[in-house]
């Protein structure tokens, strides 16, 4: 699917009447079966993945979405200055949708919190100062594993960085290992409720770039590439409206 259209997608499940979240049954034991009558259930995949067939069974419950407004040009362009490094095409088009926001938000009695809690799209503001808290935990992580140049190819492929690209990345957490606070071009997008991991775009990772978490105890370090399993922005938001924003999507 190429972007635009997963833009369109996006947009049109941001905008409908009846917007519903699904909820993986998992995360719902705790909850009281009566809240859950009357709701449908599907079957999803759980990975979304092409070579993963696993699947999870979720419970389709009423959303809404509070989007922020657009993002204006003089915000990216502070974004840009904050960040070091250049928006991504893809990035720059979803700000300038929603400046942030929550999504796929439950509103049934009962689910409101917890599983139920939105999806939180970063708005400009907040990605500069996930970005800047991120670049100090990488920093930190970095100084205690002081890597060499080997180690930083490597780590950059775990970011999901394409071969021809990963040396480029590594020079750039190179450089942060060495003190920089911007140049990296890793972007925070999200933010999973009531944590400190973050979903990230890594744009040096294919065309499209790669999509996938990143997690705070980590110090957002991956200890594995398939926390990027998405291509592309592209790929993520397909996952999560086609999906209906399934937990299992984002967390």
């Amino acid at each position: 699917m190429h972007l635009h259209d997963a833009l369109r997608l996006w947009r049109a499940e941001v905008v409908s009447d009846a917007p519903r979240v699904a909820l993986a049954a998992d995360d719902l034991r705790d909850i009281d079966p009566a809240t859950l009558d009357g709701l449908s259930r599907e079957t999803l995949p759980s990975g979304l993945r092409r070579d993963d067939r696993s699947a999870v069974q979720a419970v389709l419950a009423a959303a809404e979405h509070r989007p922020g407004r657009p993002a204006t040009g003089d915000d990216l362009d502070a974004l840009e200055q904050r960040l070091g490094v250049p928006l991504p095409r893809g990035l720059e088009l979803l700000l300038s949708l929603h400046d942030g926001g929550d999504f796929f938000a439950a509103t049934v009695p009962g689910l409101e919190g917890g599983p139920g809690a939105p999806l939180r799209l970063l708005s400009c503001s907040e990605i500069g100062d996930a970005y800047e808290r991120m670049l100090r935990a990488i920093t930190a992580a970095l100084e205690e594993a002081d890597p060499d140049g080997d180690d930083l190819f490597r780590l950059a492929r775990r970011f999901g960085a394409s071969r021809d690209q990963a040396n480029v990345l590594g020079d750039q957490l190179g450089a942060v290992h060495g003190g920089a606070t911007r140049g990296l071009e890793i972007y925070p997008i999200a933010r999973l409720s009531g944590r400190e991991d973050l979903l990230t775009l890594v744009a040096l990772a294919g065309r499209e770039g790669r999509v996938g978490h990143t997690y705070a105890v980590s110090g957002y370090l991956p200890e594995h590439s398939d926390e990027f399993p998405f291509d592309g922005l592209q790929g993520w938001l397909e996952a999560l409206v086609r999906a209906r924003g399934c937990r299992r999507v984002v967390a």
